[in-house]
């Protein structure tokens, strides 16, 4: 499989907004054209334990916050 064009980091980004009202994200790097780190965060003090579902997730292109 050939590489991904990728014009900067993060590629994507999802918004996390669990059915027990946890909020956070989800970020997908990649490397040379290729997945290299898949990062969850969480709003919260504690970190999530588990990744959230696929219905947990409102996803789109990257969107960059200074």
């Amino acid at each position: 499989m050939e590489p991904a064009a990728a014009a900067a980091n993060p590629v994507a980004e999802a918004d996390v907004s669990t059915t027990d009202g946890r909020l956070g994200g989800v970020l997908l790097f990649v490397a040379d054209g290729y997945l290299s780190l898949l990062e969850i965060y969480s709003l919260e003090e504690e970190p999530f334990a588990t990744w959230p579902r696929a219905d947990e997730l409102a996803y789109g292109p990257a969107v960059r916050h200074h």
